[in-house]
């Protein structure tokens, strides 16, 4: 059976050693820009800090997960070219991230 792959945005909330306290996902980068938003809006603990990254999930039905990695939208909003697991960044998902730029 042949692999699919899906992709999901995610803002993490990161502690002041980076760690990533708490997270939520969305379908479209808007959405999760939304909700970083919302959160800084809110309050958040100073120390803290939030990241929007791309998710890239490879699976089959058979085996379930094969592959995942992140791509991590920088301080200057944008995507690297490549996931950390060396996968290639669709342009459309550079696109989605620069149409809210």
């Amino acid at each position: 059976m042949r692999n699919k792959v899906t992709y999901e945005w995610r803002v993490n909330v990161c502690d002041e050693y980076g760690d990533i306290e708490n997270f939520d996902t969305f379908d479209s980068y808007a959405d999760a820009r939304e909700w970083e938003r919302q959160l800084h809006a809110h309050g958040m603990d100073l120390r803290w800090y939030t990241e929007i990254e791309l998710g890239r999930d490879e699976w089959c039905e058979d085996n379930g997960l094969q592959d995942r990695g992140y791509a991590t939208v920088s301080d200057d909003g944008t995507l690297p070219d490549r996931f950390c697991c060396g996968n290639k960044v669709p342009a459309y998902k550079h696109a989605e991230v620069q149409r809210e730029a």
